[in-house]
């Protein structure tokens, strides 16, 4: 018998192409979706509350990686669960707030949601508060209000949405700016990064029963389980004692990347536990009790898949290739870092970079890095420069006074 919902999802897609990490998460989002916002952890020193909601974002070429199915499959099950509002065609921003926020019409009420974007290019319709909202919008919410002079927007209760979404790397430079990178969005999201499929298979193998789509819905009644749960979570004794030794020893201060998924991997672990034990729970025999206590096995897988991920972040912003601008941003962010007082002139930057930085590339960069306050311009010998802000100075300098605990 399966271990939880997720592996038996798996056995029903053990011919799909599609690579495993991403089917994985992909039946991670599915859970957290059918889970809305029925159960939580309270944060006692940070008077707030983390629910199961997840950001996913999977980045790889669709003809290759087959990437599409996990967007299917979610909505497929989704929809036929029927327990959250679902987005899995074009909208933009302020109609998405709005949808959201009405509580007349008939179907899912509340600010809970799926929003399902296989291709991230074609999806929102673009603008520029886009990502800054996207980020907004990630934390659980008991009333979400929003005001704008263009349009009136009732506010939502009970906000909690998970977005998964799809990529490619040619589309990583206009979606995955800098302001997603350094600005919160990548930090908040899980990202997974494939090349090419697992297998291949014509769909047509001779001897070989492939899944229907009635074998998907025979998950549904497992899936209607968890909407039923409610309220808080908690640690079992022996993980509590775990969590909070791993808590404080994560060395933090000595990660590398800049997109604060370092930051936050404490939050996204205890995510990733709720919809674990969730998973688990909802294929248990029926006699069996959700006990809202997180066990010890379950508090490593969590941390395990989280601490694996962080390479991911890492490649994306010291310019692995993954992203188009990857390398220009790497020189200006190692020009400004090794300048003395880490202040430089705009045209020292493009002398010391020629043939590797265009002034449009420079300009995009710097106008991003502002956005994200990472740093500010500065005037030097009349010249127009830019000097890099404390925020930028303890990420790049993990090893610095700014970094040390009580400093």
């Amino acid at each position: 018998m399966p271990f939880n919902l997720i592996e038996q999802c798996h056995i029903y897609a053990e011919r799909i192409e599609t690579p495993t990490s991403f089917l994985d998460w992909g039946f991670k989002v599915l859970v957290a979706a059918a889970l809305r916002d029925r159960i939580y952890f309270r944060v006692p020193n940070r008077a707030t509350r983390i629910y199961p909601n997840i950001y996913v974002l999977l980045i790889g070429p669709s003809a290759v990686t087959r990437k599409d199915n996990p967007f299917h499959l979610c909505s497929l099950l989704l929809r036929r669960l029927g327990n959250t509002k679902i987005f899995d065609s074009k909208l933009s921003m302020p109609a998405l707030i709005k949808l959201l926020a009405d509580s007349e019409s008939n179907g899912p009420k509340g600010g809970s949601c799926a929003l399902i974007a296989g291709e991230l290019g074609a999806f929102f319709v673009r603008d520029e508060t886009l990502i800054a909202d996207l980020t907004d919008l990630y934390n659980w919410k008991a009333v979400y209000e929003k005001f704008v002079v263009s349009y009136e927007i009732a506010p939502i209760k009970d906000l909690c949405l998970t977005f998964f979404a799809g990529t490619n790397e040619v589309m990583m430079k206009s979606l995955i700016d800098t302001t997603a990178r350094e600005g919160g969005l990548l930090g908040r999201s899980f990202v997974l990064i494939e090349k090419t499929r697992r297998f291949a298979d014509s769909g047509y193998t001779p001897g070989v029963k492939y899944s229907t789509d009635e074998d998907w819905f025979s998950l549904i009644p497992y899936l209607k389980r968890l909407d039923a749960l409610r309220g808080e979570v908690t640690w079992e004794p022996d993980a509590l004692v775990e969590y909070d030794r791993w808590y404080k020893n994560f060395p933090l201060e000595k990660m590398p990347a800049i997109t604060g998924y370092e930051g936050r991997i404490q939050s996204h672990v205890q995510k990733l536990c709720m919809i674990d034990a969730a998973s688990e729970y909802a294929i248990s025999p029926l006699t069996t009790k959700f006990t809202y206590k997180i066990r010890l096995d379950t508090l490593n897988r969590a941390i395990k898949e989280c601490e694996e991920l962080i390479a991911t972040y890492t490649r994306i912003t010291k310019g692995s290739g993954e992203s188009p601008d990857a390398l220009p941003l790497q020189l200006f962010l190692d020009s400004v870092m090794t300048a003395r007082e880490h202040k430089i002139t705009k045209s020292e930057i493009l002398t010391k970079h020629l043939g590797n930085m265009t002034l449009s590339q420079l300009d995009e960069i710097v106008s991003r890095m502002l956005q994200a306050n990472l740093i500010v311009h500065e005037s030097i010998n009349n010249e127009i420069g830019y000097s890099a802000t404390e925020k930028l100075r303890r990420e790049m300098n993990p090893n610095s006074n700014h970094h040390k605990r009580g400093v």
